[in-house]
C-alpha cells in the first residue's frame, strides 16, 4: 500500500477511536444518572414508607 492508503486507514482508525471513546463516555453517563435516579427513587420509597406507617398509627390513636 502506499503511504497515502496507510495514512488514509489511520486517520479512520483514529476517528472510530474518537466516535467508541464518545459513546462510551455517554453510556457512563447514562449509568450514573441511573444509578442517581435509582438512590432518589430509594429514598423517597422510605420516606413514603415512614409517611403511611406514621399516617396509620395516627388513626390507630384515634
Amino acid at each position: 500500500m502506499t503511504n497515502m492508503k496507510l495514512a488514509y486507514i489511520e486517520h479512520i482508525i483514529q476517528l472510530l477511536i474518537c466516535k467508541i471513546e464518545t459513546a462510551k463516555a455517554q453510556t457512563d453517563n447514562t449509568w450514573r444518572d441511573l444509578e442517581s435516579i435509582r438512590s432518589n427513587l430509594s429514598v423517597l420509597s422510605k420516606v413514603c414508607d415512614e409517611w403511611i406507617v406514621g399516617e396509620g398509627r395516627q388513626h390507630d390513636g384515634d
